[in-house]
């Protein structure tokens, strides 16, 4: 599966009716990931909750 497609896999936080998945691709040489996390209240449709943005604090070496 292609890194930009969102997995099949999702985490449930314990509550019936609740999921949430991430969804995010790589950028900058590996060294950023961005992405979203979304949440479904029925496992078929998701919404959109939180951009985030993560960066690796040193470059990964050559």
């Amino acid at each position: 599966m292609p890194r930009e497609q969102p997995s099949d896999a999702a985490f449930d936080e314990g509550s019936p009716g609740f999921a949430g998945r991430f969804v995010g691709a790589f950028a900058d040489g590996g060294n950023t990931i961005v992405g979203r996390f979304q949440l479904s209240y029925d496992d078929e449709n998701w919404e959109d909750d939180l951009q985030t943005t993560y960066r690796r604090v040193s470059a990964r070496p050559n």
